[in-house]
């Protein structure tokens, strides 16, 4: 899909936003959330909101705490490496890393 909307230009990635938006306002007003999501590549860029919060309505130069949510990113990275063979579910090694990437997560900060 990516590759058709590029060869379409300008007008793909007003097509493309038009239809991200659609869905999470769709999707915001079903399940009462609020939404803002970004979406950036070499050739489109652009930031999309829906929803209600307890300030408002949301919109795109609104800021959203990401809280927790990295350490899914984390789980399913470290999963990822078990189920390719790179590291043993039970693997000892590996531990110190994960514990690392962990509290660097539980203290809002990133690791590479």
């Amino acid at each position: 899909m990516i590759l058709w909307l590029a060869a379409l230009g300008a007008s793909a990635s007003s097509l493309l936003e038009h239809k991200v938006q659609a869905f999470i306002r769709e999707q915001a007003q079903l399940l009462g959330f609020a939404i803002q999501v970004a979406y950036h590549s070499e050739t489109l860029a652009f930031t999309v909101a829906a929803g209600e919060s307890k300030y408002g309505t949301v919109s795109t130069k609104d800021r959203f705490l990401f809280g927790s949510g990295t350490k899914t990113y984390t789980a399913s990275s470290v999963l990822r490496f078990i189920e390719s063979g790179k590291v043993a579910s039970l693997d000892a090694s590996a531990v110190p890393t994960v514990d690392l990437a962990l509290r660097k997560l539980g203290s809002n900060s990133s690791f590479k």
